[in-house]
């Protein structure tokens, strides 16, 4: 574990029978920081935060990560997003760029926007059909009530559509 002068915590830990390397950066943030008539915005950004950069478009970005068959992605729960990347050894000066592209230099696109926010629409109500996840979501507004926690991170429908890109950024 390593404290920097920001109060950022790094933790690392080595294991020789892994092969590849994989970085993980974790942000506070999910339903609890969440104004309630933006439920899912959380999730939103951090999917927007493996898209565009001010050097890559969606798609390069995409393109640079699979061609060293590493990969790339966002994660967002009730209390935490971040991004995660995993790569061989000798590519983990091509995650260290992508993430600090991604965390430093991001430059959203509208129709990048909108194509996510309309895939995020469609997965919540894919899962209003799932039984399983309806009735998931029906045990949190049970058991939560009114606290944040009632809503799965992925948001509403009806709070999701209204959201802008200047809400997201």
């Amino acid at each position: 574990e390593r404290i920097l002068k920001s109060g950022s915590r790094i933790l690392m830990q080595q294991n020789k029978n892994f092969t590849k390397v994989h970085i993980r950066v974790v942000f506070k943030g999910g339903a609890l920081w969440e104004k309630t008539e933006q439920r899912g915005i959380t999730a939103l950004a951090a999917n927007l935060l493996t898209k565009d950069t001010e050097t890559n478009s969606a798609l390069e970005v995409a393109t640079k990560i699979e061609s060293v068959g590493g990969t790339f992605s966002e994660f967002s729960g009730n209390n935490t997003f971040g991004l995660s990347v995993e790569v061989l050894p000798q590519d983990t000066d091509l995650a260290l760029e992508l993430l600090e592209q991604s965390l430093l230099r991001l430059k959203l696109g509208e129709s990048t926007f909108e194509v996510e926010r309309d895939g995020q629409v469609a997965h919540v109500k894919e899962n209003l059909d799932d039984i399983v996840e309806f009735g998931i979501g029906e045990l949190r507004k049970l058991f939560f009530g009114e606290v944040a926690y009632s809503i799965n991170s992925n948001g509403r429908i009806a709070d999701l559509e209204k959201l802008t890109l200047d809400d997201v950024q």
